[in-house]
């Protein structure tokens, strides 16, 4: 595979159970990350992690109002995210 994934990770809800080196030389924790990379590596794909910092953001009917990581995901410039997301009655 030659090409890498993008996938965008928010950093609001990390949980500091776990620290992640980067290619620059910094560590950034979170569950969200360790399990992102556990699942790329079991498959072998090459990817690389845009960082959202508090951006989750929100989906609108008009793509292009979308905003933050979920507007990147629906206009095609992440290929998936990886986020805490809550599941709730609704």
């Amino acid at each position: 595979m030659g090409e890498k994934l993008l996938i965008g990770l928010d950093t609001s809800l990390l949980n500091t159970g776990y620290s992640m080196p980067f290619a620059d030389k910094t560590a950034r924790p979170g569950l969200e990350i360790e399990e992102c990379d556990v699942l790329m590596k079991s498959l072998n794909w090459a990817y690389e992690l845009i960082i959202y910092n508090d951006e989750m953001g929100s989906i609108s009917s008009d793509v292009n109002n979308s905003t933050g990581m979920q507007g990147d995901l629906a206009k095609g410039k992440l290929d998936m995210i990886c986020s805490r997301l809550r599941m709730t009655d609704e």
